[in-house]
């Protein structure tokens, strides 16, 4: 596969986002990374399985943190909480920011602290 670049989280380097800027690419995480997505969205699981709270999972945001959200709208809750997140105002970014942004975004999911489902094995940032 053509323009395919691994990455391993906390190792993107100057050159690496360079690399990302200039033209689109095909990011693959190390299996060391999908590993560790992999336990921590195994542990979201067990919490929402033990009917357990967990800010921002099963429950509101900031001072709707103690407002436990019934598990048949948690699907609509992460939904939401991601359009909340996607509104913006003025002009679109340009492709070579966007690709940056998105290359980070999957670099700090893939440290495995967060409950991110699953990562596939790679991400086309075009």
């Amino acid at each position: 596969m053509a323009n395919v670049l691994e990455i391993r989280a906390g190792g993107l380097t100057l050159s690496t986002l360079r690399r990302i800027h200039e033209q689109p690419i095909v990011l693959e995480l190390s299996a060391h990374d999908r590993g560790r997505i992999a336990v921590a969205s195994s542990l979201v699981d067990k919490i929402i399985a033990a009917g357990d709270a967990a800010y921002g999972i099963n429950t509101g945001f900031g001072l709707l943190a103690q407002t436990r959200i019934p598990t048949e709208q948690l699907e609509l809750l992460q939904r939401n909480l991601l359009l909340s997140h996607a509104a913006g105002v003025g002009d679109a970014l340009p492709d070579p920011v966007v690709r940056l942004i998105l290359a980070l975004k999957i670099n700090a999911l893939a440290r495995g602290h967060s409950g991110c489902l699953r990562a596939g094995a790679m991400c086309n940032v075009q």
